[in-house]
């Protein structure tokens, strides 16, 4: 089994303070009805670091396949997603 630990979320612009993201994801195949929480809690200072303890991690992946990993910042509404690809290794 894999699994991805994050730590830090790349903003598209430094923010002026603290963030809440909500961080999901689903196997790359899945339908967009799939996404699993992570956590609706991810806080991360202005320039993206994640200060949780213990950082938030995607456990019981499948080494080799592909995931979507979907971020929202909970400070907007209705805020977009980020949605990144990332191989589980």
């Amino acid at each position: 089994m894999a699994s991805i630990t994050l730590h830090k979320i790349i903003l598209p612009a430094q923010a002026d303070g603290s963030q809440q993201f909500t961080v999901q994801y689903k196997l790359a195949t899945a339908p967009s009805s799939g996404y699993i929480l992570v956590s609706s809690a991810v806080n991360t200072d202005n320039q993206g670091n994640i200060n949780n303890s213990p950082l938030p991690a995607i456990t019981g992946l499948t080494s080799g396949l592909l995931y979507d990993v979907r971020i929202t910042n909970n400070c907007g509404s209705p805020a977009p997603y980020w949605i990144e690809s990332i191989t589980a290794e």
